[in-house]
């Protein structure tokens, strides 16, 4: 959504890191206002090492829960925050992921790893702050 972009683009803004998009689906990046300066990375939706490496060299990854999010987990020293973690679906909603994983709304479980979750019932509508209070605890741990 816009609003997805835009705060990743501030909160990229704001500690003056180069914002990378990798889309899921090329043709939707018209839908959307994306400011020049932001990358648009369509070699690492069809390479996975690429991506791999590119998620390796970023100073944080910004994803809704998706695949593709847990990469970073094992890349040494990578950071991944998920946005709007458990907002709905058969496998991303709090009672499949209480039942199935053991996690409960606000749980950090990934912590250790580098992850870190901004749970939909927490904070609905997050924002460049929220982002930014995830990545301090992130490299606070």
């Amino acid at each position: 959504q816009q609003n997805d972009i835009d705060i990743a683009y501030d909160f990229a803004r704001k500690y003056n890191f180069e914002l990378v998009i990798v889309p899921d689906k090329i043709d939707n990046l018209k839908r959307y206002s994306i400011p020049d300066s932001v990358k648009i990375n369509n070699f690492a939706r069809e390479d996975i090492e690429y991506r791999a490496l590119l998620y390796s060299k970023s100073k944080v990854n910004i994803f809704m829960n998706s695949g593709p999010s847990i990469i970073p987990l094992f890349i040494n020293d990578a950071k991944m925050i998920v946005v709007k973690f458990a907002n709905g679906g058969e496998d991303n909603n709090p009672s499949y992921l209480k039942k199935r994983l053991g996690i409960k709304i606000g749980d950090q479980p990934l912590l250790r790893l580098g992850g870190y979750y901004l749970w939909k019932q927490i904070v609905p509508d997050y924002n460049v702050e929220d982002v930014s209070n995830a990545y301090k605890v992130l490299n606070d741990n």
